[in-house]
């Protein structure tokens, strides 16, 4: 039996849902009708579920569909323990810095006519004080900042609890040695490193930037000891390392059309940092470590016909693992004890994805989400401690398990031999059902990917009967360069023919009737559908580009 931790989320929210039957209809029959269009395509209820340091407190953003909030929940007390109302800012994040700070990121369309044409999409933090219930927009307020977005992101802890590190553009004179060449006037901003306080939104300048300063890096502390600069005007790229009191550069590249790299923290039990880049030979995003003579190591972790998707860090920026793309994304913790806990996760929802949302830095706790048949994305907790798992909320509560399509991974071989798989939606009820109108659902991207999450228009189809084909066709990312290389020089052509072929391996096996086929998709899906009926109009009957 599944235990209800957020089992007050309904009695907190501003009024129910209801899916009411249509005029006409007796109330018989309207049992028998499944949920309407706007139940499948409204937001799910709950996003951004986050674990506070300790694992006491858990938020999240509650969506309906007149209002959207940010709860915060007491799981000792089981009460809520704060929260406010969104309005018009869109979340992108959330995070606890402690246990008493929890940051909303997102942004809003503000009027700055008197800086840019027109309205402009700003992005910022919000921190909520859980003691006080104090709000206060992070950098507002610190002097000499510039007009700007990308204030939203949090680099780490700052030098007290009461404080977090973030970086911003500020105007004025960057401290620029004699042989730099990009010496900045007096009214040119320069990327500066701020120590921001969480109860009054100020932030004072802990490091001075550069014009061309890219990204600061820092501890546990809130001690900056690496950053990028990089110029678009000269394409100059350089990194440069913490040294004592001093910085030394320890990589450069003059010719450097893009960055060359990201660092993201210091390799697990060594001195080296950890930086990413993408390219061919690391299938996607690659993790090399490089060391203060500037020479690179690596590629570190990498897995056969797998990329890697995310690094599960702490908080304070230390590697625990690795997540692995797929159909149901894989871990390769560091940690044993780490590995072993999603292993019992995952062994006990062998059908579905299970994705990691939030954990303690210990994995003490582990909030995880699960997408795979006849589950829209439920969400669940693990305790180390009682090793439990508990369900925690349905992100789609006015949508019955029972009216959610089942979803499984269909492998099949395009014409010219290249192996290739997508996502099979079932109509409800009729699992393995011979002569099934069939849609072809081709992603956007193309660089993109379908998985076994819950796809809204996917699951609207099927409920209306429809048998639903997401092929993974070549030019997707996920499953390694050369699925993705494989795309190259192929619209409208072999990309084309591995939809279709695709069909052909169902009308085959008799599910999908060929008079009755539709493509629909949309962006780089929405060409697919045109390509479709350009140049194979006797396979398709309707198309859909949106």
């Amino acid at each position: 039996m599944r235990h209800f931790i957020i089992s007050f989320v309904t009695a907190l929210a501003l009024f129910n849902i209801t899916v009411s039957a249509e005029e006409n209809i007796s109330a018989d029959e309207a049992v028998i009708l499944p949920p309407p269009l706007e139940v499948y395509g409204e937001l799910p209820s709950m996003r951004f579920m986050t674990l506070s340091k300790s694992g006491r407190y858990i938020a999240w953003v509650h969506s309906d569909p007149q209002i959207q909030q940010l709860r915060v929940i007491d799981l000792v007390e089981g009460k809520l323990a704060g929260g406010f109302a969104l309005d018009d800012f869109f979340p992108i994040g959330l995070t606890f810095t402690n246990d008493k700070h929890v940051i909303l990121s997102g942004s809003k369309v503000v009027d700055q006519k008197s800086v840019f044409r027109d309205e402009w999409d700003f992005d910022a933090a919000l921190s909520l004080n859980l003691e006080t219930g104090k709000i206060v927009q992070l950098l507002r307020g610190t002097s000499g900042l510039v007009p700007q977005s990308g204030m939203s992101r949090i680099l780490g802890p700052g030098p007290t609890t009461d404080e977090v590190m973030m970086a911003a553009w500020k105007a004025g004179r960057s401290k620029m040695g004699s042989n730099m060449r990009a010496r900045a006037d007096a009214d040119q901003a320069t990327k500066d490193l701020f120590r921001v306080n969480l109860n009054t939104g100020k932030g004072k300048t802990s490091e001075r930037g550069y014009i061309d300063t890219r990204s600061w890096e820092t501890d546990a502390k809130g001690k900056a000891y690496a950053y990028i600069r990089y110029s678009n005007d000269r394409n100059d790229f350089s990194f440069y390392a913490r040294k004592g009191k001093k910085w030394e550069k320890i990589f450069e590249d003059n010719e450097a059309e893009r960055p060359r790299f990201s660092v993201q923290g210091m390799m697990p039990d060594s001195t080296d940092f950890l930086i990413t880049t993408e390219s061919s030979e690391t299938n996607g995003l690659g993790i090399f470590s490089m060391g203060r003579d500037g020479q690179y190591k690596g590629p570190h972790y990498l897995k056969e016909g797998k990329e890697i998707s995310d690094l599960i860090f702490t908080r304070n920026r230390d590697l625990l693992g690795i997540e692995y793309t797929g159909y149901r994304p894989e871990y390769k913790m560091f940690n044993a004890k780490h590995q072993n806990i999603i292993n019992q996760i995952t062994k006990a929802f062998p059908e579905a994805a299970v994705s990691l949302t939030s954990w303690t830095d210990g994995f003490e706790k582990v909030v995880f989400k699960i997408d795979g048949p006849n589950n829209p994305g439920s969400y669940y907790i693990f305790d180390s401690a009682k090793m439990e798992i508990t369900f925690l909320a349905d992100p789609r509560p006015s949508l019955p398990n029972e009216k959610i399509a089942k979803t499984e991974i269909f492998d099949y071989v395009a014409a010219d031999g290249l192996a290739l798989s997508g996502v099979l939606t079932w109509p409800l009820g009729k699992e393995g059902a011979t002569n099934l109108p069939t849609i072809i659902l081709p992603h956007g991207g193309p660089k993109s990917h379908d998985t076994l999450g819950f796809d809204w228009m996917a699951q609207y189809f099927a409920s209306r009967g429809y048998l639903i084909l997401q092929p993974n066709f070549r030019g997707s990312d996920g499953f390694g360069m050369a699925l993705l290389e494989a795309g190259y020089g192929e619209w409208g052509k072999k990309m084309q023919t591995d939809l279709s072929d695709g069909l052909a391996k169902l009308v085959s096996e008799g599910h999908a009737d060929p008079e009755r086929v539709c493509i629909v998709g949309a962006s780089y899906g929405g060409y697919a559908a045109l390509a479709g009926g350009a140049f194979q109009p006797e396979i398709y009957k309707c198309i859909v580009a949106i």
